[in-house]
Parts: C-alpha cells; sequence; structure tokens
C-alpha cells in the first residue's frame, strides 16, 4: 500500500488503495479511499471514496462516492454519488442516488430518490411492515 504525498494541508493520493486521509486539501487521482476529512477543497479524479466530509468544495471527475456532505458547492462530471448533501450540486452526465441540497443542476444526468421519493418510499415500507407484522401476530394467536 502506498503512502500519499502529504504536506501540511495538503494531501495527494495516487494510485493506490488508501484507508484514511485527512487534511484542508486532498486530491485523490486514480486511486480509491474509504474516508476522508477534507477541511478545504477535495478533488477525485478517475477514483472513488466511500465516505467524505468535505468542508470546502467537491469536484469528482470520472469518479465516485458512496456518502458525501459537502460544506461548499459540488461538481460531478462523468461520475456517481449513492448520497449526498450539499449547499449546492451541478451533475453532468452522471448519476446520484439520494440527494439533499437546496440548489442542484442536471445536465443530461438521473437522481433515483429525492427526498419526497425517499420519504414516500419510506412510508410505504413502514404500512407494509405493520401490516405483515399484524398478520403474523393474528396468525401465531389463532393456531
Amino acid at each position: 500500500m502506498d503512502t500519499p504525498d502529504t504536506t501540511t494541508t495538503h494531501t495527494t493520493a495516487r494510485f493506490g488503495f488508501f484507508p484514511f486521509v485527512v487534511a484542508d486539501q486532498v486530491q485523490v487521482r486514480q486511486a480509491g479511499v474509504t474516508v476522508a476529512i477534507s477541511g478545504g477543497d477535495y478533488t477525485v479524479e478517475q477514483g472513488g471514496t466511500q465516505f467524505a466530509v468535505v468542508g470546502g468544495s467537491l469536484s469528482i471527475t470520472q469518479g465516485g462516492s458512496q456518502a458525501l456532505i459537502v460544506g461548499g458547492d459540488a461538481t460531478i462530471t462523468q461520475g456517481g454519488a449513492l448520497a449526498m448533501i450539499s449547499k449546492s450540486v451541478k451533475v453532468d452526465h452522471g448519476v446520484v442516488g439520494f440527494l439533499l441540497a437546496p440548489k442542484a443542476e442536471m445536465v443530461e444526468s438521473t437522481v433515483v430518490f429525492t427526498p419526497q421519493a425517499a420519504a414516500a418510499l419510506g412510508g410505504a415500507l413502514a404500512v407494509g411492515m405493520g401490516m405483515v407484522g399484524w398478520l403474523l401476530r393474528r396468525r401465531s394467536r389463532s393456531g
């Protein structure tokens, strides 16, 4: 496993896998990061991040992430994220599973679950599970 090139405020992770990265500015190039915490900007180019908390802006180009919490603006180009919370998001030719942002610009992109759709799905699952539980309790009493 490689070690990221690090200065006191800037970390660049290249060609490898890095379990935990913390710095003011983070760049991930053709690499994978499990957990990243960046006080400033965070950039991913042809790589991926499992979970990132970013204080500044985020840029993903031909990469992806499972969960992102971004304090600033986020831009995804030809990439995706499973879940994302940000101040504003621009997605160009990408996919986001769940997006929570007051401002979102989508260019030939897809958001699978908006907050309204996720709430509706959660409500439907709760009602369905409640009915299954009621039926199972009723069946056990009669038998």
